[in-house]
């Protein structure tokens, strides 16, 4: 180990020193929460914090460090590998449409299955946007509740809220119409029919432009709904850019899985995505190659190796329990 590697790693060590005092954590817990940085337990409190320099790889930990401390001072992070997955470059694309329309067709909706990158697509809109779009998420309260769709709408884009709900969603439609914005509602489908045809009222009434993420059995009640309400409701589609997405409605695909390993330091083979993906979308989609890559990471650290797509898809497999026979 040259000189000055060594310089760095023990000021990245001190930084990470620091971070885990001020949280307040044991070496353990610290070093399994931050495990896809740090390695196992071990690694972390008597090879790193122990200055142990002849059993340190400089050119695998100096990286991890690194990135370590950009996300503790919030200046890169896991933006970059957010930002390489097919959905959400698909969220943005549709979000800088939604910016050249000037007809009614102001609506963009975003569908998938859980796990398959909606929120992370909303949530990274708006942080490249500077959380100038309003973004809610909806939750199980809303069903068909005006009041509780109206409260949270006015509570985000800072509308009086009043006694009644209708008088509350009139004063959010009133400041819209002076102040044009961008609307993201992440679990729109916990709105119900009622959302939808809220948000039909937005988008005929102002200027803002909304985007929806939802659950594919909810959009498809919506369309093959046969009553008054989903009638009404159903005009919502001709507000929506078309055609809509269903890369997603079964789960991730493979393009999803390739660019999420590769940005997560894993070179998959084509052999390789084929035989895990029914597995991946059986159980969790992104959610379970995220915990299966932190165990992997702990294995790795242990034995100061690399991780290799063998040992991530053996996690894959047991955090499914769906182990190879």
């Amino acid at each position: 180990m040259i000189e000055s590697q060594r310089q760095e790693l023990d000021r990245l060590i001190t930084r990470v020193e620091q971070h885990q005092k001020a949280l307040g954590l044991s070496h353990i817990r610290f070093a399994t929460r931050f495990a896809r940085f740090l390695g196992s337990h071990k690694t972390w409190e008597f090879r790193l914090l122990a200055r142990k320099w002849d059993e340190l790889n400089p050119e695998r930990q100096l990286p991890k460090l690194r990135k370590f401390i950009s996300e503790i001072d919030g200046t890169v992070g896991s933006q970059e590998i957010i930002a390489t997955l097919p959905i959400v470059k698909h969220a943005c694309y549709l979000y800088d449409t939604l910016q050249t329309r000037n007809n009614d067709r102001r609506c963009a909706i975003l569908i998938g299955i859980q796990g398959t990158g909606k929120t992370i697509a909303l949530r990274h809109i708006e942080r490249e946007n500077n959380h100038a779009p309003a973004f809610i998420s909806a939750n199980e309260t809303w069903k068909d509740s005006r009041m509780r769709i109206s409260q949270a709408l006015a509570t985000v884009i800072s509308a009086p809220i009043a006694s009644s709900a209708s008088q509350t969603f009139q004063n959010c439609i009133e400041l819209m119409k002076s102040n044009p914005g961008n609307l993201l509602i992440d679990e729109a489908h916990e709105g119900g029919v009622l959302l939808m045809k809220l948000v039909k009222s937005i988008i005929n009434e102002t200027q803002w432009r909304v985007m929806l993420a939802i659950y594919p059995t909810a959009w498809r009640r919506l369309l093959n709904g046969a009553n008054d309400a989903y009638a009404e409701a159903q005009q919502l589609l001709r507000r929506t850019i078309r055609p809509i997405k269903n890369d997603w409605i079964n789960g991730i695909n493979d393009d999803d899985m390739k660019a999420w390993c590769e940005a997560n330091g894993v070179t998959p083979g084509k052999a390789w995505i084929s035989d895990l993906l029914p597995l991946v979308r059986r159980h969790g989609n992104f959610s379970l190659l995220a915990d299966a890559l932190e165990r992997a990471q702990v294995m790795a650290g242990e034995k100061d190796d690399d991780i290799t797509p063998e040992l991530f898809g053996q996690q894959i497999r047991e955090l499914s329990a769906e182990a190879r026979k």
